[in-house]
């Protein structure tokens, strides 16, 4: 593609920019705090589309003359393909990570980096599968190199790598890395980057928030019904959940029509939704969540889509609110079938990769 055909497919995006220096094609994503940096004849073309939250996308087909790769940018994140993991090794056998994912975006490169390292370097750190530990850093490097290839520069990701690796790199089963020069260039920068605030305390150092009403919640069903809404529940909320109710459930029900919640929440601060979209009389969907706030966890216990209601977004809105749910509630890890959410997920359920080669060639990576 030329510079200005690029150029033009990426003026849908607020806030990216892009410029010509030299041979190179600049686009800056200011929401990542970084820029890719593209040779315009090794992108072969691009269409727009839309990101899982409704947000303009335009993805892209990159090839350095022998194969293809994806590349998605949207007004703040970007979405690439990792390396494979076998060729990062030292090693006559080739390592595999099993649930690698066909596609990454840039913020849950970052958000995992920190998140393995913050687990493994915290006061009650315990390193209890090193087998899963040794696959999460693997797969953290495939997810830089992937980012490298189209000239990202992820120093904070190789920040939090390099200081959990440090912890457990005499521990875990895994050949050594092979030389890479791209990537020692990022750790000698990844040394200049300020040391991690610490992690705040399970429970906020915060006033606890404001008694709420059975009547709040009265006014807002059958949208959100809390199931027992006592004394007690009315006490866990304004100890735990901190938010106005009509906020919660418009976090979790945005942009979904008929959609009905029965919530249940517990002294301890865990606490279930399930959620039930209607179209008429009939069940469109079904999402069951539980939460733990003093954990800082969401897990998706099922989703389910009716045949009906499968290929119009619903799959990916339901995903979308529920992440948007943990991030109100001051959740810091969503999980489901030990996978996490985000783009890893919504690429595999085919919201991702519009181009029918790129979505070709991505069935068969291994």
């Amino acid at each position: 593609m030329r510079p200005d055909e690029i150029a033009q497919a990426l003026s849908a995006l607020p806030g990216v920019r892009s410029d010509l220096t030299g041979d190179l094609l600049e686009v800056v994503v200011p929401a990542i705090d970084d820029r890719l940096r593209l040779r315009p004849e090794a992108v072969r073309r691009g269409r727009r589309i839309s990101a899982p939250n409704g947000d303009p996308a335009v993805e892209f087909a990159v090839s350095d003359g022998t194969d293809e790769w994806p590349l998605i940018v949207t007004p703040d994140d970007v979405v690439f393909a990792p390396v494979p993991a076998a060729g990062l090794l030292d090693s006559a056998v080739p390592f595999v990570v099993s649930n690698m994912p066909p596609l990454v975006a840039y913020s849950e490169m970052v958000r995992d980096a920190e998140a393995v390292t913050r687990r493994l370097a915290g006061p009650d750190a315990r390193v209890s599968n090193l087998d899963e530990v040794g696959a999460t850093f693997l797969m953290l490097r495939a997810f830089v190199a992937g980012a490298v290839r189209f000239g990202l520069r992820p120093v904070r990701a190789v920040a939090w790598w390099e200081q959990g690796w440090a912890v457990v790199r005499d521990r875990v089963f895994l050949p050594p890395f092979r030389a890479d020069p791209a990537w020692d260039e990022l750790a000698r920068e990844a040394t200049r980057v300020p040391p991690p605030a610490p992690r705040p305390p399970a429970e906020p150092a915060v006033a606890a928030g404001r008694p709420v009403t059975a009547a709040e919640f009265d006014a807002l069903a059958p949208l959100l019904t809390a199931l027992r809404p006592d004394e007690e529940f009315r006490a866990a909320w304004a100890r735990w959940i901190r938010v106005p109710p009509d906020a919660f459930a418009r976090a979790l029900t945005d942009q979904v029509a008929g959609a009905q919640a029965a919530l249940s929440l517990y002294p301890e601060g865990t606490g279930s939704v399930d959620l039930r979209v209607y179209d008429g009389d009939r069940l469109s969907a079904l999402l069951q969540l539980r939460f733990s706030v003093p954990g800082r966890t969401m897990a998706v216990d099922e989703i389910r889509i009716a045949e009906t209601a499968r290929s119009t977004g619903l799959f990916a809105r339901l995903m979308f609110n529920a992440e948007a749910l943990a991030r109100l509630l001051g959740l810091t890890r969503m999980t489901a079938h030990a996978t996490d959410m985000g783009s890893y997920a919504l690429a595999t359920a085919g919201v991702y990769l519009r181009d029918p080669e790129l979505y070709r060639r991505s069935r068969r990576q291994p």
